[in-house]
């Protein structure tokens, strides 16, 4: 199956806009080498009070079709944010930081865009960041169309064998 997206988050001179992202209540910035990986999105968040922090995207997706993503992503150590949300199908509460780790989820859409939530160590969505440990990034962002596998038997009855 074709991917519909492939993150792009190269040099801003070659990936403008950091591949069109855009965030609530964050800061997104390029990163040549974040953790060890190269070319990566950091979602800073906003500190400012309690909020939800987030990154998302367009990509085009039709609402009640199954779709899956897969990537990674890193969260930073030594603040608020300690795990992630993906599409509402994937967490990481209170995740381990200062590693990357991948992920592979599927999911229904509910609007266009795929999004990527911050949360705090009991996974609530509504957090104050602190600091500069308080981000997290993401890199090699894929989705495709999900495939669905049907299971097709056939019953064939005793009587209609013998009249074939």
């Amino acid at each position: 199956v074709a991917a519909i997206y492939t993150s792009d988050f190269g040099p801003p001179s070659t990936s403008p806009d950091f591949d069109d992202w855009e965030g609530s209540d964050v800061t997104l910035v390029w990163v040549a080498n974040y953790g060890g990986e190269t070319d990566v999105l950091k979602v800073a968040p906003d500190g400012a009070g309690e909020r939800v922090h987030y990154a998302y995207k367009d990509i085009g997706l039709v609402v009640g079709k199954k779709y899956k993503i897969t990537g990674k992503y890193h969260i930073q150590t030594g603040g608020n944010l300690k795990g992630i949300d993906i599409m509402d199908t994937y967490s990481c509460d209170n995740c381990t930081g200062g590693t990357w780790l991948e992920f592979s989820t599927e999911f229904i859409a509910t609007d266009s865009k795929i999004y990527f939530y911050g949360t705090d160590s009991s996974g609530d969505r509504t957090f104050t960041a602190s600091g500069s440990g308080s981000d997290f990034a993401i890199k090699n962002i894929i989705v495709k169309k999900a495939v669905i596998k049907i299971a097709v038997k056939f019953l064939v009855s005793k009587a209609l064998m013998f009249k074939l």
